[in-house]
């Protein structure tokens, strides 16, 4: 059995947001800055990495930065992660990796369709 309990505090989550709306533009904005100069900053992308280019005609909310390193790129994404570190720049994972790896997928029947290489990193 696997009990668990979905609780939202949802008049204290629409006080904090009442809050941070006014804010929403400035953070935005700093998101679209902060996402603009990363991308100037990257790693070439024809020869080490890609990564997500925004649509001018878009209104991109900058959430996140996905990079993905290729083979030949001379690096690798643990030497990628510590220099970022090293930069005092975060670099969470957007994605948290194999799902089928994870502890409380061992509760429930479940299958898996092919080697999943590249969700392991």
């Amino acid at each position: 059995m696997n009990v668990g309990y979905n609780l939202r505090p949802m008049e204290l989550s629409g006080a904090m947001g009442l809050v941070q709306l006014p804010k929403l533009a400035q953070f935005v904005d700093t998101r679209r800055e902060n996402s603009a100069c990363s991308a100037a900053s990257s790693p070439s992308t024809a020869t080490s990495s890609t990564s997500r280019r925004s649509n001018p005609r878009a209104a991109t909310r900058g959430f996140g930065f996905p990079i993905r390193v290729k083979g030949h790129a001379g690096f690798t994404v643990t030497e990628l992660t510590k220099a970022l570190n090293a930069k005092h720049v975060r670099d969470p994972p957007i994605i948290a990796g194999n799902i089928a790896r994870q502890p409380a997928l061992k509760l429930y029947e479940h299958r898996v369709v092919g080697d999943m290489k590249h969700s392991n990193a």
